[in-house]
């Protein structure tokens, strides 16, 4: 993506033969004030060293009320607003205007108002209701308190910290725009006017000479203004329907409260024929119509005017409104030694979850056709852990919303398999108390409940686990909301279910009408899960929980590692072949101890258990007696007993003293004896074996199937191949990229300090700095590089890389600058051309500075670096060109389309086929990622995924699906709904990408 200024110039044709390529990537590394040494060092070119690179500062529109009251916010409230928005704050803001243009997107609206509690809903839906701007006494008005309480203007307020809305200079109240498809709709039809624009004049006459009032006009626009006036009276409405028969009455108020829709034959609503003295109607419809109570709107129908319905609900949109959250009752205090089973229950959930993992390893569990787990797949691995199918779903959920369980292959077509991911192994490596916090910090941004898994669906199924069809986003909210309000009790005190679901209610009163349960189950859930974390201890917050709650998760940590103790090593060797090793230990040490020994019982200690058979594994891995000898003795407290020496030594002598080969296959043995031995005994009679010499036999099985034949039968044999040499028995482990709804966190946890530092810099109008990535998922990014890899994809082949090195400036990770082309590493660059004086002389004499330079000898040059095919020739020969007047009076602004880009991301959801078909064309043309539903049975929600444009003809469209890596083709008709991704959307989408 190129700069707003630069954009246009994108596939543009140049006047000169090897310009005109398509651009491949941005140089948005030269944003911020440096030197000459740091921009080169950021863009890889270097640049004279007489010109300095300044940052272009975004100044915010004086005329927008959201830019002055963004532009108002001191360091705190800033700060709050990038913590309780993380949208907003990740990736990291180029400057204020950036900030305000992310907060206008639907998708973060849409996140944000689940931060308001009831009272602020209705008051933004009551200025909504007023057109999107309305007086705080009006508002107080249309929700019937009284405008000097001061809830009104609390409301407001806390809909202003999250920019939701906004005070202009005479003090009005204006909503954003998006609200209106955001927020729930205020059961209230289109205003009178609107209605009454469209009848007939014949019509309007007709509804004219029904009202008391007595309208007399002539011309239609005079007779809309007329009618429009009288049906406004409130008291007028009122006496209308006073004097309205008992079913026209009765109608009325089912449609005030019910909707203002009703379905009829509109052709005989207004009679085409017919003097003011026609009697009036029986049908209670036609009557109302008459009388202008509602409105012929489309063919099919008729709505009640918004004027009308507020009237008859005495001036109230919603009737009685809780000015106050409910009260949240104590029910219980938990006794002493709370915190303890807490701690407990913390370090429990890490094992089961590394059993868990491990047993996947293992053993891969199989997808159903439609995606998930299944009930049988999660028992099999509930009974490897040692826990109930339940626990082994929320396990597993937890997993995977962590990372550490993904899926490979296609489950439609049977290949698809859970299997652990690359991230699983680093994780590992942490003690346990930072195991945990990476658990939390994932069940705290996951957008699905984990408890949900093998739940009962609509159809009265069990929900399979790691499927996408319980998806909530609204659980980020309410987890948020159920650890605050337990974190304003007394310690130890647990609350009331019945008052702690009123009280998330009145919190969250979106979130609580969404979701596959009601409140009360969701509130249950979310208590299981803090439970399981062990945030939550018989529903009160344990000493983990109220550091979780406070946005303190190190401390969590650090509460949690003294309890747990230490990871150590040392292990306690005993005469009887066992050994005693710590259960917090490293998971190499334990790899290796595991691979020597069997496990005979776990507890506050592991005891193993050596053997033949353990120790025979460990020669079958390639190790030595002096191997297996000096790691016991590393960390061994005590000598190694003699018992266990000579069990080494003797396993050793054994070993291999019968040699199985690829001859397919010959056994070679070390003596007459071992040979005739092993010729003669019953249980090897089945492998055809034959002497061919006095020690080497041979058969025409495989040599696994003899290996494992001859161990069954009690021998020691040793696999070696064609020249000899020994086959080592240690199969590597399977991997598996993490699914994409599981990594994607859209709603990142901003801590409290980066929050601060940013709203510092975005006030001191600094550029960003590299460390400041708030997102949680950016520490795992920064453990590996990512770049997101290339596929095929039908008839086009598209790739996408995203820088990870987070040692350069992160403004390249930002979504408009996302690579879209063949990526290059470091060393396959070839040296930087430098740019040469007469250039950047040109550049400046066209009213173009340095970073614009930059870019565009990228784009004419086809290459990511700059450094092209005569890239900075034809560049030089462009500007020489438009300063010879070659193209006329032709400007930069002219030649390069500069100040003309209209390429904006549409924030529209397109709900009809042409409007989705409209989104379709341009999101292919800008290579934007959309999010599409695809339509199903009536009654069923809508099967969304993030997908790429390939190919849209007429109604046939081609999308390329991010969730299963393949083509689908479908129609237009076919698709309920499609959204372009905003920025921070396709950020943290190809983010995710870069990190598999």
């Amino acid at each position: 993506r190129l700069s707003p200024r630069l954009a246009p110039v994108q596939d543009r044709a140049f006047p000169v033969p090897s310009a005109g390529s398509r651009l491949v990537a941005a140089a948005d590394g030269c944003h911020g004030t440096g030197t000459d040494d740091q921009c080169s060092q950021r863009t890889g070119i270097p640049m004279p060293r007489t010109t300095t690179v300044r940052r272009r500062q975004a100044s915010l529109p004086a005329s927008d009320p959201f830019a002055a009251t963004l532009g108002g916010f001191d360091e705190g409230r800033l700060a709050a607003l990038l913590q309780r928005r993380p949208d907003l704050a990740d990736p990291p803001p180029l400057d204020l205007a950036d900030v305000l243009r992310r907060s206008a997107s639907p998708s973060s609206v849409y996140r944000a108002v689940d931060h308001l509690d009831e009272l602020a809903v209705l008051a933004v839906r009551a200025v909504m209701a007023s057109g999107g701007t309305a007086r705080p006494a009006q508002v107080a008005e249309l929700l019937g308190l009284a405008a000097d309480d001061g809830a009104v203007d609390r409301a407001i307020a806390a809909a202003e910290g999250l920019l939701l809305v906004a005070l202009d200079a005479a003090g009005t109240v204006c909503a954003q725009p998006v609200l209106a498809r955001v927020l729930p709709a205020d059961e209230l039809g289109p205003p009178v006017a609107e209605l009454l624009d469209e009848l007939a004049v014949d019509e309007l006459r007709w509804v004219a000479r029904r009202r008391t009032s007595g309208v007399q006009a002539s011309r239609k626009a005079d007779l809309v203004a007329g009618l429009a006036a009288a049906l406004a009276d409130p008291d007028g409405i009122r006496r209308t329907v006073a004097q309205a028969p008992p079913q026209a009455a009765a109608l009325a108020e089912g449609l005030v409260w019910h909707g203002p829709r009703v379905q009829c034959h509109v052709s005989g609503i207004y009679p085409r024929y017919a003097t003011g003295r026609t009697a009036e109607p029986a049908d209670p419809v036609q009557w109302l119509a008459w009388h202008g109570l509602v409105v012929k709107d489309g063919w099919y129908g008729c709505v009640m005017p918004r004027e009308v319905a507020l009237a008859l609900r005495g001036g109230l949109l919603f009737g009685d409104v809780e000015v106050e959250r409910p009260v949240l009752a104590v029910a219980s205090s938990t006794e002493p030694g709370g915190d303890s089973d807490a701690l407990a229950a913390a370090a429990a959930l890490v094992g089961q979850v590394e059993a868990l993992v491990e047993a996947l390893g293992v053993e891969p569990a199989p997808l159903l056709k439609t995606g998930g787990l299944g009930v049988r797949q999660v028992r099999r691995l509930a009974k490897a852990v040692g826990t109930t199918d339940e626990r082994a779903g929320l396990v597993i959920e937890l997993a995977a919303a962590a990372g550490l369980v993904g899926c490979t292959g296609a489950p439609w077509d049977g290949t698809g398999e859970a299997l652990p991911t690359p991230d699983y192994d680093a994780w590992c490596e942490q003690d346990p108390a930072s195991r945990w916090a990476e658990l939390v910090a994932a069940w705290l941004a996951t957008e699905s409940f984990p408890s949900a898994a093998l739940s009962k669906g609509e159809d009265g199924k069990a929900l399979p686990a790691l499927s996408d069809t319980a998806s909530a986003p609204e659980a980020t909210s309410q987890r948020r909301v159920v650890l605050r309000l337990l974190a304003d009790l007394p310690d130890g005190a647990a609350p009331a279910r019945d008052a702690l679901t009123a009280a998330v209610r009145w919190e969250t009163p979106l979130a609580a009408a969404a979701g596959p349960l009601d409140p009360a189950g969701h509130v249950a859930w979310v208590l299981a899960e803090a439970g399981a974390l062990g945030l939550v201890h018989r529903d009160a917050l344990s000493i983990l929980g109220r550091h979780v709650a406070s946005a303190d998760l190190a401390a969590a940590a650090a509460e949690l590692r003294l309890h747990a103790g230490q990871m150590s090593t040392d292990l306690v060797l005993q005469a009887d072949l066992t050994a005693i090793a710590p259960a917090v230990a490293p998971r190499r040490f334990r790899e290796r101890l595991g691979l020597v020994a069997d496990v005979e019982s776990k507890g506050a200690t592991v005891v193993y258990r050596f053997g033949d058979g353990s120790v025979r594994r460990g020669f079958d891995a390639g190790l030595s007696a002096a191997d297996i000898l000096d790691f016991l003795q590393e960390h061994a407290t005590t000598p190694v007993p003699q018992p266990l020496t000579y069990l080494v030594h003797d396993v050793a002598r054994r070993h291999g003293s019968i040699r199985v080969g690829a001859a397919c296959c010959y056994v070679r043995c070390a003596d007459e004896a071992s040979a005739t031995e092993v010729l003669r005994a019953r249980r090897t009679a089945k492998l055809g074996l034959r002497a061919v010499s006095p020690t080497v036999l041979v058969s025409p099985e495989q040599p696994e199937v003899v290996v494992e034949a001859l161990q069954a039968a009690g021998y020691l044999p040793a696999h070696e191949d064609a020249a000899g040499e020994l086959v080592v028995a240690r199969p590597q482990p399977r991997r598996a990229a993490p699914s994409a709804r599981r990594r994607r966190r859209p709603i990142a946890v901003v801590d409290r300090d980066v929050a601060a530092a940013t709203a510092r810099r975005l006030l001191a109008g600094e550029a960003p700095a590299p460390t400041e990535l708030g997102s949680a998922q950016q520490s795992s990014a920064q453990r590996s590089s990512a770049q997101r890899s290339s596929a095929q994809r039908g008839s086009a082949q598209r790739g996408s890389a995203l820088a990870d090195d987070h040692s350069v400036d992160t403004r390249v990770l930002r979504p408009d600058a996302v690579q879209r082309g063949r990526s290059r590493s470091e060393s396959d660059r070839s040296a930087p051309v430098p740019l040469p004086g007469v250039l950047v002389q040109a550049a400046r004499r066209a009213g173009l500075d340095e970073h614009e330079v930059l870019e565009l000898l990228r784009l004419v040059s086809g290459d990511a670096d700059g450094d092209g095919p005569g890239g900075t020739a034809d560049l030089a020969l462009m500007l020489s060109m438009l300063e010879g007047g070659l193209f006329g009076d032709m400007g930069a602004e002219g030649l390069f389309g500069l100040g003309t880009c209209d390429c904006r991301r549409p924030s529209d959801i397109a709900r009809s086929a042409d409007q989705i078909q409209v989104l379709l064309h341009d999101a292919m043309a800008h290579e934007w990622t959309v999010r599409v539903a695809l339509s199903r049975s009536r009654g069923t929600q809508p099967d969304s995924f993030f997908a790429e444009v390939e190919d849209i003809e007429g109604d046939d469209v081609t999308l390329w699906r991010h969730d299963r890596e393949t083509d689908l083709e479908t129609t237009v008709a076919s698709v309920a709904w499609a959204r372009v991704l905003t920025d921070a959307e396709e950020h943290a989408l190809f983010s995710e990408g870069a990190e598999r």
